[in-house]
């Protein structure tokens, strides 16, 4: 995978390389992110909205 040339980790290591280009994905605009790991996915999207809140309140 891309993440892994990229890391330089395993496929089983790619954890946080995974969750950026998920919310680089969600902050590009996509309507569906595919994930095998909701939660964190979950967990950063929550945070990417609120930084994106409070740069709108600036």
């Amino acid at each position: 995978s891309f993440l892994r040339a990229l890391t330089g980790r395993g496929p089983g290591d790619v954890g946080a390389a995974t969750l950026a280009a998920e919310l680089a994905a969600a902050a590009g605009g996509a309507d569906f992110i595919r994930t095998h790991e909701p939660r964190p996915l979950r967990d950063g999207l929550a945070v990417l909205a609120a930084l994106k809140e409070t740069a709108r309140i600036r």
